[in-house]
C-alpha cells in the first residue's frame, strides 16, 4: 500500500465517520438517498467515488 493510498483510505476512514455533517452540507440529496441503507451497510464503492469527485488529493 502506498501513501495515497494510505492517505485516501484514511480520507475515507474520517469522512464515513462523520458522513450525515459532512455530506449533508454539500449533498443532501445524496444523504437521503444513503441514510437508511447506511445503518446496515455502507456501499462504500459509491461513498469513494462521491468523495473523490468533490475531493481530490
Amino acid at each position: 500500500m502506498n501513501v495515497i493510498n494510505v492517505v485516501k483510505l484514511l480520507r475515507l476512514t474520517i469522512t464515513i465517520n462523520n458522513i450525515n455533517e459532512h455530506i449533508l452540507e454539500r449533498d443532501p440529496i445524496y444523504v437521503f438517498n444513503v441514510k437508511r441503507p447506511f445503518h446496515k451497510s455502507v456501499n462504500s464503492k459509491n461513498i469513494k467515488e462521491h468523495i473523490l469527485e468533490r475531493e481530490t488529493l
